[in-house]
């Protein structure tokens, strides 16, 4: 072949590549206007690998395991966060996903007696859109999806900044069912002061919508938190939930629900008023933090759980139990001290209710109504109708205290490691200390075995131990 023939194969290839080039369609992976280079989105997550070692008592050889993801390895807090901002019209996009064990919402593994041999699932934490507007007079938004509650708004500020640790006091404290749900919100801000209000649906971003009821939460909070300085921060919060506001209906409490346990007696139709779904429950929490130095929080949280009265609606004019209000409350204190990477915390909290979760105690009497056979009675004690064993009532004083401390060590901005130990001791309803029962054989027995053997009954060895829960763990936390 020709010299020139040549040449001018080379050129019509190279003019063909070329031109091939030019009119292909670009991938497009990233757009050069969006601050981040990839769609806009800013892309973050919080992975926590940790250990838990559940200390046996030396006394019962029991270990009082928690069957969920206490003891052992665990990822007590993982988070994928994908948020997308429009800046020129203040509207924001937030999608979170939270590895979640399963065991916790449905009964389908192994350790509920199914069949799954993975519990772990992704959650929705965060799905939602938000407005923000800026003003002369104070920054406005309107949020509307799966969002945190109020009482979370300490924890993300960082006044609380060990959730890989434990939970913030007031999720942990149980202020609400869940520390996100779905709803509509606004907040405010006005320089030193801010509030926020939200209508959520009141069973929390893990549960299914309106299967214990279906009424609307609201909850609020306002923030005070002037400055002073550069290097410190002060905080005073105030927050209330009132759950299940408005919209329960009827049928939420009618017999056999969660809102009121069946009898087991065909012949009647109990109806509880919904009355007794509602409780009011309010929060204050100071907050000092010097950066690297010093964490100092401190709380109280109080709980008003209504009652409702219990009437039979086969028997119009039958007897009538009073619905009697009871009442909880709890407080926490933390405080952190620092030398440059490393920290010590410790953090002290108790009050009514059972592991650290807050619960409201009630006092309550049967109601002898006048000319009504007794065998019409409802019985509080026994949760049935039939003859009272006794007419005085009873009190209930279940309680907790939980203590811990631990030491961490800030490798880097993104990089945490600590480990800590922490006790818990509960008190029943009686008021005594929570206690393990153990036969010869060291096998955990009931109470009623242990009384059994003083009235009569075989005698299997079984003592009493004053239950202690005690745990060491190493936590860690990387964010990105």
């Amino acid at each position: 072949m020709k010299k020139t023939s040549i040449r001018k194969l080379i050129t019509a290839a190279c003019f063909i590549m070329g031109s091939v080039h030019l009119s292909a369609e670009e991938i497009v992976t990233t757009k050069k206007d969006e601050p981040d280079g990839f769609y806009g989105l800013k892309i973050g997550g919080i992975l926590s690998p940790s250990y838990n070692q559940r200390m046996r008592d030396g006394g019962s050889g029991l270990t009082n395991a928690y069957p969920n993801e206490e003891p052992g390895f665990s990822t007590p807090w993982t988070l994928l966060t994908i948020n997308k901002e429009f800046k020129e019209t203040g509207v924001n996009l937030e999608l979170w996903g939270e590895l979640v064990r399963s065991a916790q919402i449905s009964a389908d593994t192994r350790m509920d007696g199914g069949v799954k041999s993975n519990p772990y699932i992704l959650g929705i934490r965060r799905a939602l859109i938000r407005k923000t507007w800026e003003t002369g007079l104070g920054e406005y938004s309107l949020t509307f999806g799966m969002q945190e509650l109020p009482h979370t708004y300490t924890q993300w500020k960082n006044y609380w900044k060990w959730r890989y640790v434990d939970k913030g006091p007031l999720e942990s404290l149980g202020f609400a069912p869940a520390p996100a749900d779905i709803g509509l919100g606004g907040t405010g801000k006005w320089d030193t002061l801010s509030a926020q209000v939200i209508l959520s649906n009141g069973e929390g971003y893990r549960q299914t919508q309106n299967t214990d009821s279906s009424g609307f939460d609201l909850s609020s909070r306002v923030s005070y938190e002037p400055k002073i300085g550069d290097e410190n921060r002060i905080g005073l919060h105030f927050f209330y939930r009132s759950a299940n506001l408005t919209g329960a209906a009827t049928s939420d409490c009618k017999e056999g629900t969660a809102c009121l346990a069946s009898d087991n007696n065909p012949s009647t139709n109990l109806r509880k008023d919904v009355r007794s779904l509602e409780s009011d429950s309010y929060a204050v929490e100071a907050n000092f933090d010097r950066k690297k130095i010093l964490n100092f929080g401190l709380g109280y949280v109080f709980r008003k759980q209504k009652g409702g009265e219990v009437r039979d609606v086969s028997k119009p004019f039958g007897a009538v139990t009073p619905g009697l209000d009871s009442t909880g409350t709890a407080a926490y204190a933390w405080l952190s001290l620092g030398w440059g990477d490393f920290r010590i915390v410790g953090r002290l909290e108790g009050g009514s209710g059972r592991d650290g979760v807050l619960a409201a105690n009630r006092t309550q009497i049967n109601q002898i109504m006048p000319g009504t056979p007794e065998s019409d009675y409802w019985n509080i004690q026994t949760n049935t109708i039939g003859p009272l064993v006794s007419s005085s009532g009873y009190s209930v004083h279940s309680s907790f205290r939980r203590g811990s401390v631990f030491a961490e060590w800030n490798i880097t901005d993104s990089l945490r490691v600590s480990i800590g130990y922490t006790e818990s001791r509960n008190r029943d309803k009686d008021g005594g200390r929570e206690q393990s029962y153990v036969d010869g054989s060291g096998n955990e027995r009931t109470k009623a075995e242990y009384l059994q053997q003083f009235q009569g009954g075989a005698n299997n060895g079984i003592v009493s131990y004053g239950r202690l829960t005690k745990e060491l763990t190493l936590w860690t936390t990387i964010e990105f």
